[in-house]
């Protein structure tokens, strides 16, 4: 029977498999960081044959592609003045292969890359990540000399390495917020003014950038005023009591300055701690805040020549949760 005659009797979402890990550590670190491996197949799956035949690898694998992406999950938490309470990086090396052969992949990362807490490296002064789990198919023969790791990846998509970062980071924190709030208790108004600096280097841009300010629950109206509205948005949701400031970019080393005026039925002292916080969501291409890097890609046939496919390399930061007190 074909696979598309199975397809309408497949049902459900997609199941997790577990991968039940050993213990054993690598280089000292465990599984216990990140938990069981989970792995899923999709439904979309059955349309794709188990076996392909040669002429399915001639028209897919004749890209002979490779896709190699290190993400980095952000969480921040920042005190009102200024203090950095939070900050921790998470991050995962991710391969999507094309590659036909089951060619041999070299990875090369940062050579001045240095594992756990211990290590003295702050900022500046190269790579520490404080613990690292590699996916079980990781050859380590020449990872402790030269920071290789060595893997067939097959067709399809795999997690290479999970990592971690906390304390103090190798790189400065890309965005940084100055605010003032007044109170004026005759109008009942809440007036926040917001300066917004990404601190990132000239050549770097952050995209999608959205600012969260939640707001008392007893507002009746929001006025924003933008210095610079051009590729700006502000919405007041009433039902969420939040105000969202959006820009579709921000370059490195420039700033952006928004004043809202939060009309409140009552003002008091209670009604001025509800505006206690402010949250960020942004992505950054091109940048890690750990300074992880892929020195090289390799790749070899059977025979150990140098296997001809295209390649590429992406770099991403993109926050779970990077929030600012204000009070």
């Amino acid at each position: 029977m074909s696979t598309q005659a199975l397809k309408p009797y497949i049902q459900g979402e997609a199941v997790a498999i577990k991968h039940e890990r050993p213990n054993s550590a690598v280089f000292g670190i465990g599984a216990s960081l990140f938990g069981t491996e989970m792995s899923s197949a999709s439904l979309n799956s059955v349309e794709k044959p188990i076996v392909g035949t040669k002429a399915d690898m001639y028209s897919h694998g004749a890209r002979n592609e490779v896709y190699v992406d290190l993400i980095e999950r952000l969480s921040v938490l920042i005190s009102a003045n200024g203090t950095i309470m939070c900050n921790d990086i998470i991050g995962c090396l991710q391969i999507k292969s094309y590659l036909t052969g089951n060619p041999e992949m070299k990875l090369g990362l940062s050579s001045d890359l240095v594992i756990g807490k211990t290590s003295r490296v702050g900022y500046g002064y190269g790579v520490r990540l404080d613990a690292v789990q590699f996916h079980p198919s990781v050859v380590f023969d020449d990872f402790e000399s030269q920071r290789i790791l060595i893997l067939h990846p097959s067709e399809g998509e795999m997690t290479v390495m999970k990592y971690q970062q906390s304390g103090e980071l190798s790189s400065s924190l890309p965005f940084l917020l100055n605010h003032s709030i007044e109170e004026d208790y005759d109008k009942s108004v809440l007036t926040i003014e917001l300066t917004l600096k990404c601190d990132l280097k000239p050549a770097v841009y952050a995209s999608n950038v959205t600012v969260r300010l939640p707001v008392p629950k007893n507002t009746t109206n929001v006025s924003p005023s933008l210095k610079y509205n051009s590729g700006q948005s502000t919405e007041y949701k009433t039902e969420d009591k939040v105000i969202i400031w959006k820009t579709h970019k921000i370059n490195g080393g420039t700033t952006l300055n928004a004043k809202f005026r939060i009309h409140v039925s009552n003002l008091i002292k209670a009604t001025q701690l509800e505006l206690n916080q402010i949250s960020i969501e942004f992505e950054i291409a091109d940048c890690l805040l750990s300074n992880l890097q892929i020195a090289f890609l390799k790749l070899f046939d059977p025979h150990h020549h140098a296997f001809v496919s295209r390649r590429w390399i992406r770099n991403v930061t993109i926050t779970d949760s990077y929030v600012f007190r204000l009070r």
